[in-house]
């Protein structure tokens, strides 16, 4: 009971201190004239099922107002993007801040959202320069669109200090002596103040305390993945195998390769071609047989995938092993032989 007390001692005092500053903070407030809004300038393009819009608001602002900036793509997951989209330089603007968009991919399309917050010190009418975008069609061409600049206008502050500055109307008299009601009033909504936020405090001591949630597990590494994922395909499940479906199965150990590279080295081979998986590969100074292995692999599923080059049930489950032996080969800590040799045996039963 006694511990009980001295926790609400300083509780009790910090009511009591609101309580004594709350009619300081009851002050009439001067209306504010509503400030002008106006719509955002907007400028889009697009050719075939590739499109972009750019947008900017406010269109008017004053010196040093931040303006928000965005640019939406949307284009088909299979284009190529071969420009750096992150902008460094927007025109004659300050960039303040820029949150890139996260890529989304449905049905086919990939789409985006960046977010730039920018600003500029000088008066004037200014545009933002227009957004090109070049790229790679699925057949090869390469091709570019762009928007249109985006027109904006900045003025000076000097307008309303000026209109701070006119002659006001003469203020209403002062009324001597207030009725009791009046005088009372300010000081009535105090103690209910007080009550309240005296009630609101029991109410937290008297609440079950709540327990922590364990902290999230940590993801599972790059590796395990690819052998959970390799092991799953070689037991044919879904029947590729035994249906000699050779195209379908290599996509499938094509982008279990692919989706091991981006968690393990960070390299986004999901939408890469062989010869730039490659190029991607060369800083990492890999041993000269595990790169020409790689070489291999990516070489056969092209085969298969564009030329249409058949595969018997002993070249599929020669892909599997040779996908095994790379992820083996470069994850973290090395390759082992005792997980080749388990891989092998759920193989086997399979077989």
């Amino acid at each position: 009971m006694r511990d009980l007390r001295k926790q609400s001692v300083p509780a009790v005092r910090g009511l009591l201190l609101l309580a004594a500053f709350l009619p300081l903070a009851i002050q009439p407030v001067s209306a504010q004239p509503p400030r002008e809004v106006l719509a955002p300038m907007t400028s889009s393009a697009s050719e075939g099922r590739i499109a972009i819009e750019t947008s900017a608001a406010p269109s008017k602002i004053t010196i040093g107002d931040v303006i928000t900036y965005r640019i939406n793509v949307t284009y088909p997951e299979k284009t190529r993007i071969l420009d750096n989209l992150l902008l460094t330089k927007i025109g004659p603007f300050e960039i303040l801040d820029n949150v890139p968009g996260e890529r989304q991919i449905l049905d086919g399309m990939t789409s985006f959202e960046d977010l730039y917050r920018i600003s500029i010190y000088d008066t004037g009418e200014y545009s933002i320069p227009a957004f090109k975008l070049r790229y790679r069609t699925e057949d090869g061409q390469e091709r570019s669109l762009q928007t249109e600049p985006l027109s904006l206008s900045v003025e000076p502050v000097a307008g309303d200090l000026e209109q701070a500055q006119d002659i006001r109307d003469i203020k209403p008299p002062v009324v001597l002596g207030q009725p009791l009601a009046d005088r009372l009033l300010p000081w009535a909504m105090v103690v209910v103040a007080v009550l309240m936020l005296f009630f609101f405090y029991r109410w937290l001591r008297s609440r079950p305390k709540r327990t922590k949630a364990a902290p999230a597990p940590p993801p599972r590494p790059a590796h395990e993945l690819a052998f959970e994922a390799l092991s799953e395909l070689r037991k044919d499940r879904e029947g590729l195998i035994e249906k000699r479906d050779f195209e379908a199965f290599s996509v499938r150990v094509s982008w279990i390769l692919r989706h091991y590279l981006g968690n393990r080295y960070d390299v986004q081979a999901i939408d890469l071609t062989t010869s730039e998986i490659l190029d991607a590969l060369q800083p990492l100074a890999l041993p000269e047989d595990t790169f020409k292995e790689f070489l291999e692999f990516f070489d056969d599923c092209d085969l298969v995938k564009f030329a249409k080059e058949a595969l018997d049930r002993k070249d599929m489950l020669y892909l599997i092993d040779l996908a095994w032996k790379l992820v083996d080969a470069t994850r973290i800590g090395g390759r082992t032989e005792q997980t080749q040799a388990r891989f092998q045996e759920n193989g086997e039963a399979k077989a």
